[in-house]
């Protein structure tokens, strides 16, 4: 996938992000955008943030995820991302 997204920062400004991957999940009912800036963390990994918005809503308004349950499957979904896309 190589789509980006523009979201604004605490000041207002937009920054560009790479979209990784997303996901629709009919158990909430909502799409998750797992993306990027590029960035690594001191340890080599690349930086990753998650959104969702329920997918009923023509707006898609951001939300963050916020559930235990979401967050273990937004992470396993991810190891399996970063395992396929190995280089």
């Amino acid at each position: 996938m190589n789509d980006n997204i523009l979201l604004k920062n605490e000041d207002g400004t937009e920054l560009k992000y790479r979209v990784l991957f997303t996901f629709d999940s009919q158990e909430t009912n909502k799409t998750y955008i797992i993306y990027t800036n590029d960035e690594k963390d001191i340890n080599g990994n690349i930086k990753a943030f998650v959104l969702c918005y329920m997918m009923n809503d023509p707006q898609k308004e951001l939300m963050q995820v916020n559930t235990e349950k979401e967050i273990n499957t937004i992470m396993s979904l991810f190891e399996e991302y970063l395992n396929d896309n190995k280089k």
